[in-house]
């Protein structure tokens, strides 16, 4: 009897054992699944988010090269020549070949009322029953009597914009606003959105005017006096946003809408995505990370030729699934002995891997961080410059490089020791963090006290200089043994390039340290830019 019921006992301590390490180890695999799918949430959040601003980024250059195609017809007008309607049709068409953006360019020249008549006569030999008109509702009438018109005259192509020809666009507030703002300026400036006279719904679009003067535009007042009429893009939202980067993504299902700033505090949609009711009114992705079902990320564009968009994306979040948990179900579902051995494993391996990607993670952070500064290092630089290097040679586009050197951080080490030295350092290193904004620029530590910034897309990098050498006068730390100034200061080198086929870094940093030596001729506390005429002489490093 006394076996049996140790057999029992025996028999009941193992299931209670082998149910409880089971359930253990399930509960340990579900909750390592769940920190997964956290991190993997979170992650593909931030990928969202950043898909959104290169294609955003992507979009505005996409927009600007198009709005400066218009320019292009602009020669057709110089000195205040009209060219004939066929010769402008002709190279309209020849533009819009290249830039698909554009539904249409078209010619408004300035008529007062006295010439309106002669205009609508000389337009009905090509064009019988021609008019200059308005819209009364959703309907177009002769336009009314009044000072001056700026009618549609010339339009390509014209089918499908038959309506437009003849209309007034001074005939409409928003279109009259945007005329005036470009005929003061002397450049380019886009209506809000609007709905074309050629459309038959209510697709939203715009127009970006050019305007055309005959004589000075020195002052607003020759500008507003010798304007002979504008040459106008009309571009279609639809049009624009299925033909820009925003209408496929193979990874991302990403759907979005683009408001537009009515007033202080209104916005109105002007181009939806999908269906957005089902859209928009989902539950999103906020900043509690709670579990929601999908991501939304809202950026405002830059300005528009004068007009603010502002972009919301969305995108749907990775749920969990029932097999997401087929693995601890199965492992509490093993016999009772294989499963006290399973869970003791799968627990170590567990810990093991999470432990691996720990030290992985810190192995990575400290391989491109700099110990002392807690800013890039000359490893992370090195990979980063020649990264970029070859992009830049690819598309070529330009880049930047910025060497800024402490001034006489010798002598300061010398006097104030070197703790003060590593503290001038990592204050410097916080400054220069507050100058780059752009998540492609890269602050690094090179060596000693020298840093370097690289810049990538860059043409003009004296602001970005410039501010650098005032964050660290800001700090107003002193220097008694300076003789550049009575605080920390730093001198800055630097080359703006397109790189050629065959750039090598070593060229770009040594170009970059020319600069940087020029500029400690000067004087130090300042910034120089590299110029291969002139001659540098090595200065002596205090």
């Amino acid at each position: 009897m006394l076996i049996k019921w140790k057999t029992k006992f025996t028999i009941i301590l193992v299931l209670v054992i082998g149910s409880s390490l089971s359930g253990m180890g399930s509960y340990f695999l579900y909750r390592d699944d769940v920190s997964k799918h956290k991190f993997e949430v979170e992650k593909e959040f931030i990928d969202f988010r950043s898909r959104v601003d290169i294609r955003a980024a992507t979009f505005d250059r996409d927009l600007d090269v198009n709005f400066e195609a218009l320019r292009s017809l602009a020669i057709l007008f110089n000195d205040g020549d009209k060219p004939d309607r066929h010769t402008f049709n002709q190279l309209a068409e020849s533009i819009m070949a290249r830039h698909s953006h554009v539904h249409a360019f078209s010619w408004e020249p300035r008529i007062g009322y006295a010439d309106r008549a002669a205009l609508e006569k000389q337009a009905r030999e090509v064009f019988p029953g021609f008019d200059i008109t308005q819209r009364n509702g959703d309907k177009l009438i002769t336009a009314s009597k009044r000072p001056e018109y700026f009618p549609v005259y010339y339009i390509s192509p014209y089918l499908g914009n038959e309506a437009a020809l003849g209309f007034d666009l001074a005939s409409d507030a928003i279109r009259l606003d945007a005329l005036e703002k470009a005929r003061d300026s002397g450049g380019l400036q886009a209506t809000a959105s609007i709905t074309l006279v050629q459309e038959r719904g209510e697709h939203k679009g715009f127009l970006v005017f050019l305007p055309v003067y005959q004589g000075s535009q020195a002052t607003v007042e020759l500008r507003r006096k010798n304007l002979i009429g504008f040459i106008t893009s009309v571009y279609r939202l639809a049009d624009i946003f299925s033909h820009s980067a925003w209408s496929t993504d193979s990874r991302f299902e990403i759907d979005f809408k683009i408001t537009e700033e009515i007033s202080v505090d209104k916005k109105a949609v002007i181009y939806p995505s999908s269906d957005e009711e089902k859209l928009f009114n989902n539950a999103f992705f906020t900043e509690k990370k709670s579990l929601k079902k999908s991501y939304l990320y809202e950026k405002e564009l830059p300005s528009v030729l004068g007009q603010t968009w502002t972009l919301e994306a969305s995108s749907p979040k990775k749920q969990l699934s029932y097999k997401d948990f087929f693995g601890p179900i199965s492992f509490f579902a093993v016999g009772m002995l294989f499963s006290i051995f399973m869970s003791m494993y799968l627990l170590q391996i567990s810990k093991d891997a999470k432990g691996l990607r720990a030290l992985n993670k810190r192995l990575d952070a400290i391989s491109y961080l700099d110990g002392l500064t807690q800013i890039e290092n000359r490893r992370r630089f090195d990979e980063y410059i020649a990264q970029e290097l070859l992009r830049a040679i690819r598309i070529q586009s330009a880049m930047s490089v910025l060497m800024i050197d402490v001034d006489y951080f010798k002598s300061y080490n010398d006097h104030y020791g070197h703790v003060e030295g590593d503290r001038v350092l990592r204050d410097i290193a916080t400054a220069l963090k507050t100058v780059i904004n752009r998540p492609v620029d890269l602050l690094a530590r090179y060596g000693g006290e020298e840093f370097v910034i690289v810049l990538p897309d860059t043409e003009e990098a004296e602001l970005i200089a410039a501010r650098c050498n005032q964050v660290v006068r800001d700090l107003k730390i002193p220097h008694a043994y300076s003789a550049a100034a009575s605080i920390i200061t730093v001198s800055i080198g630097f080359e703006t390039f397109i790189p050629n086929q065959g750039a090598q870094v070593s060229l770009v940093t040594e170009n970059a340290d020319k600069a940087l030596y020029r500029a400690k001729e000067k004087g130090r506390d300042c910034a120089e830019k590299f110029d291969a005429q002139k001659p540098v002489v090595m200065a002596q490093q205090v």
